[in-house]
Order: C-alpha cells, then structure tokens, then sequence
C-alpha cells in the first residue's frame, strides 16, 4: 500500500511528488481493474443454477452410518464411531461422513460449473491465481 510518512526536514522535490503521483494513479487503475473484473464475475456466477437443491437438514448429506455415532442429546457413541474409523495406512485414518449420493451430487455439480464458467468466460475472469472455489459455485 502507499502513503506518506512525514518526517520534519525531509524535501520532496517535484520530480518524486510527480513519481509517487504516477505510480499511485497507476496502482488506483490496477485495483479498479481488479474490481470490474470481480463484477462480472460475481455476475455471472450469480446466474449459475446448479443441479444440487438447498439440503434442510443432516440427513441430506451427511452419511446415515456417521450419523448412527451419536447418540440422544448429540452424545457422541465411541463404540460406534470406532467401528466407522478404518486406518488406510500409518496414521491416516477415513471415516464414512458424506452421505455417497451426496458426494455424486457434488460431482455432478462441480462439472456442470466448470461447463458453465467455461461457457460463461467465468474461469477467465477468476484468474489463474484462484481456482474455482465453493461459494463462487454456491456451494460456501
């Protein structure tokens, strides 16, 4: 960011008033670019209708068997949820929590996003910077 600091018996000449002028204006236009590009972007995801609908409750997409590991009250059932926990190799351990026909509805709605963005000129309007993410998707 840039600013003055000002200290006594400090000169600016012309020519460095001239330079900092020139170089804010410069990164002023750099951020207006940034924020028209943000624009239509927001624009055009906000016209992106996905094939996932608004899920009301757990039961949509958290996994039946993860939920079965509480108990009244949100109690968490050690016993049940170490029958869920499977360790793949030392140290890394998996657990049922997305419900499977949650996880192809996200699938599916992440490729009909990215047909969409590329269709819409989305992608390119995110950056190579970014990817994609969950909220521009409606899904954060």
């Amino acid at each position: 960011m840039f600013g003055l600091v000002l200290y006594s018996g400090i000169y600016l000449t012309p020519q460095s008033c001239q330079d900092l002028k020139n170089s804010l204006e410069r990164e002023l236009e750099n951020v207006k670019h940034q924020q028209r590009r943000a624009v239509l972007r927001d624009e055009a995801a906000l016209s992106f209708r996905g094939p996932i609908e608004p899920i009301s409750d757990l039961a949509g997409f958290i996994n039946p068997r993860f939920v079965e590991a509480w108990g009244p009250g949100g109690s968490l059932r050690p016993s049940v949820l170490r029958g869920l926990i499977e360790e793949v190799c030392d140290g890394v351990y998996t657990f049922p929590l997305l419900d499977p026909a949650f996880c192809e509805r996200l699938i599916q709605h992440g490729e009909a996003f990215t047909r969409f963005a590329n269709e819409k000129g989305v992608s390119q309007l995110v950056g190579a910077e970014r990817p994609l993410v969950l909220d521009t998707m409606k899904l954060g």
